[in-house]
């Protein structure tokens, strides 16, 4: 999906770049032109991404503590408001995620357990990409959500029966229970 914005003046932030998505997130948005600030939460995890990029200048990578106020301000400073991004709606205060739009966005890996915490999120679109493994059960959590959208096969857990959630074609495991 084109970016709805000139990538030459956001830069993007991705908390927790360490682990493998948020690393081939990290990859993919340096592929595209973007200038990135990633946080890490553990000294010397700075150190997987020596060497990723050719210009210095596209890619600061800070160490933020979830539970520090001041490093995660450092690491967030400068960055794109995400209310602003290709597929993401927010409340008018801008404050909460209400909708996560990214429908064939050629995703790679599994789905986080932290979009289980997005609890004003009432639509979560992650069709048509490359996503594998089970469904991690914080997604039950959405609770604000309107209707359920799903293919997929196997045992995970209770999706509430409001839920909006479309994962279809991924190669997710896992059956919802109404």
């Amino acid at each position: 999906m084109a970016p709805s914005f000139d990538i030459s003046t956001h830069t993007i932030c991705v908390m927790d770049a360490s682990g493998h998505l948020g690393f081939s997130l990290v990859q993919r948005l340096l592929q595209r032109g973007y200038t990135i600030h990633a946080s890490v939460k553990k000294y010397g995890e700075e150190n997987l991404f020596n060497g990723i990029s050719s210009d210095p200048d596209k890619l600061k990578v800070f160490r933020s503590d979830p539970f520090d106020y001041h490093s995660i301000i450092d690491a967030l400073r400068g960055c794109s408001d995400l209310c602003d991004w290709n597929g993401v709606s927010c409340t008018a205060t801008r404050d909460h995620v209400i909708k996560l739009i990214l429908h064939g966005n050629s995703l790679v890996g599994v789905i986080p357990k932290e979009l289980g915490m997005l609890k004003s999120l009432k639509v979560l679109d992650l069709g048509i990409n490359h996503l594998i493994g089970p469904i991690p059960p914080e997604i039950g959590n959405l609770t604000q959500n309107c209707r359920l959208l799903n293919y997929f096969d196997g045992v995970v857990f209770s999706i509430p029966l409001h839920s909006c959630i479309n994962l279809q074609s991924n190669g997710l495991t896992g059956m919802p229970r109404v």
